[in-house]
């Protein structure tokens, strides 16, 4: 008896995997090939990476206080920064950790001038785990072996156009303070929260495993705290151009 049930059993999970099986097949068999050719096309080399970015560019108004006044408009100026990720490569889909940090001057607070012997820096930083998608891998290196056959070495130039999204926390502080008035001390709004990333770009490599980013990211940190009021925001649009290495 114990010998027939397995028997059965054995029968009817071949019969499972068979089944399956060739309903897999008939569901690949159904996908244009066009769609199966992008599924399997190259994206480069897989496995760890990293990554090294200089970032540039403008940051909005940051509403927070100044003093005894309850809600100011501080105004900064275009941000300089940094951002170093790790993470792995599977092919068409990263996986990363990134950190970053972001340095500018207010340039004014509620329109007024500022007094230019006190402090007036700005900081943001900022950590994230990110999800990339490299969606094409443009081969050129074709075109030029094409162009030059009788190169000695191998070249292997592509473009990849790439989106990503981040999801982490940050936070960041400004000082300033406004020409013309008696007080000799000045508020110093800080906060910190939830941070968010999105991005878009291109990866140029010189070889399978080395290549030049050149991209736009938007940056938004929640900057609830010290001096900050309700809903107080840093959001940033930033252009940023960088290494990425495969190893």
């Amino acid at each position: 008896m114990k010998k027939l049930t397995a028997l059965l059993l054995g029968t009817v999970v071949s019969i499972a995997f068979t089944a399956d099986a060739f309903a897999e097949n008939k569901q690949l068999a159904m996908v244009p090939n066009s769609i199966k050719d992008y599924l399997t096309s190259n994206n480069g080399a897989s496995g760890g990476y990293l990554g090294v970015v200089y970032t540039n560019g403008s940051i909005d108004d940051v509403r927070a206080k100044y003093i005894g006044e309850g809600k100011s408009n501080w105004v900064l100026d275009d941000g300089d920064g940094g951002q170093v990720q790790f993470g792995f490569d599977f092919g068409k889909i990263r996986l990363d950790a990134r950190f970053g940090g972001i340095y500018s001057n207010t340039l004014s607070i509620d329109g007024a001038v500022k007094d230019t012997n006190a402090s007036d820096e700005a900081v943001v930083g900022y950590s994230t785990l990110n999800i990339g998608l490299d969606l094409y891998r443009f081969t050129l290196g074709d075109y030029l072996k094409a162009g030059w056959p009788s190169t000695p070495f191998n070249i292997d130039v592509a473009v990849t156009p790439y989106i990503g999204a981040g999801y982490g926390y940050g936070g960041g502080w400004m000082t300033g303070k406004k020409a013309n008035q008696d007080q000799e001390t000045f508020t110093e709004p800080a906060g910190h929260g939830i941070a968010q990333s999105y991005e878009a770009g291109l990866l140029v490599n010189i070889t399978n495993w080395a290549g030049i980013t050149i991209g736009y990211n938007y940056l938004k940190i929640d900057l609830e705290g010290h001096n900050t009021v309700a809903g107080a925001e840093v959001e940033s649009d930033l252009f940023s151009v960088g290494v990425r290495l495969t190893y």
